[in-house]
């Protein structure tokens, strides 16, 4: 394809496109066309991989946030950072950070929503607290 020619996403849909033309367009038109049918485990194992391998590179870059959380949580995540670095080896203690221990227990809690679905602990919890207020 020239330098200066526009790619058509639409009409590569319509027409079938090569495979390497979009970048995940096969695993788009699994899931288009695998809804309403009954999930076998080895597509969900396979869609659960590929959702964290994408999360994975998408990890690499690092972009700075700032969200409201409640100060016992803070305090939670600091006593956690201290017994982290008590548990590990004395060489990787300076590796040991809130943003890594943050990345990870978040990633965990990503991965058991997109393995349980509705009944993942986060879907549970976010429901119990919304029906509270």
């Amino acid at each position: 394809m020239g330098k200066n020619k526009k790619k058509d996403i639409f009409d590569d849909l319509l027409k079938g496109a090569e495979e390497d033309s979009i970048p995940g367009i096969k695993d788009l038109t699994e899931l288009l066309y695998s809804r309403g049918q009954p999930s076998t485990e080895a597509s969900t194992k396979k869609i659960v991989r590929a959702s964290q391998q994408k999360r994975k590179e998408k990890t690499t870059a690092k972009k700075k946030v700032t969200y409201y959380i409640p100060e016992k949580i803070s305090v939670e995540l600091s006593e956690a950072k201290a017994k982290i670095k008590v548990m590990v080896p004395s060489e990787l203690k300076s590796r040991v950070s809130m943003s890594k221990i943050v990345e990870l227990a978040l990633n965990s809690i990503f991965n058991e929503l997109e393995t349980k679905g509705q009944k993942s602990s986060l879907v549970k919890n976010i429901l119990r607290k919304c029906q509270k207020n």
